[in-house]
């Protein structure tokens, strides 16, 4: 994944863990002071709440979002700030999107439950990206009453599948339909609809069986979550450290 965050020790303001500082520009000129860059922002945050009385009690997870009035559409425009127990995570995004919040979540949570040495790990950095794309896609078909349907995202560093109903064993079909499209859009054939999206040796695919086409016009269109499919199965940038 590379979508750049950074998890600090709220009790000293130190580095934990990290992934793709390098596309994070002009925050701080090392992790250890971006670190404490962004415990400082959390602490000043907690303070100003506990005094208008919005932060419930101490050790409760803490959230909230710092946006650029006018964003460049550079990494670190929209800032997402996850605390659980005493870790926090600082996601550092280009727009605002839900899987950002949901990453953040996820990410603190791990190192909340004692496995924050994995987040060093591109592994376990990609399992809960993995996480956040399938928990995003199966809200999204409950949302639109579809039972039945296969996200697919399959590149040269592997695949990456949500399914639901009939079509949960049917990815891989899914995956070989969509490359065997010439053109990229959305495809109608009796009562299935599936939108393509061909990127070179990559391909991102949605199947759904009684689906609406301005629904999967809906999914279709949302960039952020093509572009995590994709980035998940075409290399990983992460550099964890």
């Amino acid at each position: 994944m590379d979508v750049p965050f950074i998890l600090v020790d709220t009790r000293t303001g130190f580095h934990v863990a990290s992934s793709n500082l390098k596309f994070v520009n002009g925050e701080a000129k090392s992790k250890g002071a971006l670190a404490m860059l962004c415990n400082t922002v959390f602490l000043q945050w907690a303070y100003i709440g506990e005094n208008v009385g919005s932060v419930a009690s101490k050790g409760a997870p803490l959230a909230f979002v710092v946006e650029k009035p006018l964003g460049s559409n550079a990494h670190g425009d929209v800032k997402y700030f996850q605390v659980k127990g005493y870790y926090l995570c600082v996601i550092f995004a280009r727009r605002r999107h839900d899987l950002y919040e949901h990453f953040a979540d996820r990410v603190a949570e791990v190192a909340f439950s004692g496995q924050a040495g994995q987040l060093k790990a591109v592994g376990c950095v990609r399992e809960c990206a993995e996480g956040v794309f399938g928990d995003s896609i199966r809200a999204f078909f409950e949302r639109s009453g579809v039972t039945d349907y296969a996200v697919v995202a399959e590149g040269p560093s592997g695949t990456v599948h949500v399914g639901g109903g009939v079509l949960n064993e049917r990815c891989s079909a899914v995956a070989v339909f969509g490359r065997q499209m010439l053109l990229s859009g959305i495809h109608v054939a009796d009562n299935l609809v599936c939108y393509v999206d061909i990127r070179g040796d990559s391909v991102y695919a949605v199947a759904a069986l009684c689906m609406s086409v301005s629904c999967i016009e809906e999914l279709s269109g949302d960039a952020i979550l093509r572009s995590w499919a994709l980035s998940l199965c075409c290399g990983s940038t992460s550099a964890n450290q």
